[in-house]
């Protein structure tokens, strides 16, 4: 489905991000492979928003680089910083960011590279019935639907998502839960997820990053998971070399099999 070069299909996103924010530094260290989602959780104004808007270039960063194959989008040190636009990353937000006179087909093709891409992820987001409509004519799941299928029509190198389920009621944080699987399993690019919901977090992601006071904090989601009991495996990082996890910031987290009911 995913139209890309063999070089961006092995593609790793890396950063080391450090910031200084008002009440603490931000310095976090993580990779997300090509085809992986890496879920990103922690209370809040722990730094989770301020990590996905460098990865986009929307933040300047004080310390480390960000890095996508082999460009670099961030240097401190050798004074590299790529503009936004010449990222070619997706940036999906909790608001539902529609151009309201434009149809659900026109809000979907802004931007993208070809006509046949957008019929295809409108049908795969179940959207294509109502292509016609405004944005103030359907429901909010569809929207949110139709601003991911308009990032995704761009052919993003990279996705980033800052909690795109939070104002959606369960059925629909259900259904985008599931239609996120199926991108996440069809297109090769590395997924950023921003949430604090922990079962959300456990279900859409290969990998979860706990951030807590701009630190990676793997034991801090452990008192979230160890009372759900039928305990089974998940890795939850700590950070580590680029391109591939630490192994010693690797924490074997007890995570629930059962299906998690968003």
């Amino acid at each position: 489905m995913y139209r890309s070069t063999a070089a961006a299909r092995d593609a790793v996103l890396y950063a080391r991000i450090e910031k200084d924010l008002k009440h603490f530094r931000l310095d976090v260290e993580f990779s997300c492979a090509p085809g992986s989602l890496l879920a990103v959780v922690g209370p809040s104004g722990a730094g989770k928003t301020t990590i996905i808007r460098a990865i986009a270039g929307l933040e300047r960063i004080d310390g480390g680089v960000i890095r996508w194959g082999g460009e670099t989008w961030d240097d401190v040190d050798a004074g590299v910083h790529v503009p936004v636009r010449e990222r070619g990353v997706g940036y999906v937000f909790q608001e539902f960011t529609l151009f309201p006179h434009l149809s659900i087909y026109r809000n979907a093709a802004y931007a993208a590279r070809d006509g046949k891409r957008v019929e295809e992820l409108l049908r795969m987001f179940d959207i294509w019935h109502i292509r016609d409509s405004k944005p103030h004519r359907v429901s909010g799941g569809e929207r949110q639907r139709c601003a991911i299928c308009q990032v995704l029509a761009r052919d993003a190198r990279v996705l980033l998502m800052d909690e795109p389920f939070s104002a959606l009621d369960a059925p629909n944080r259900r259904k985008l839960g599931e239609l996120l699987r199926v991108v996440k399993r069809e297109t090769p690019i590395p997924i950023i997820h921003v949430t604090h919901d922990i079962g959300e977090a456990r279900l859409l992601g290969d990998e979860i990053l706990p951030v807590v006071a701009g630190r990676v904090e793997p034991k801090w989601i452990l008192p979230f998971l160890l009372p759900l009991g039928d305990l089974g495996g998940a890795v939850c990082r700590r950070g580590g070399a680029e391109g591939r996890p630490d192994e010693q910031g690797e924490v074997e987290l007890p995570v629930p099999r059962r299906e998690y009911c968003l």
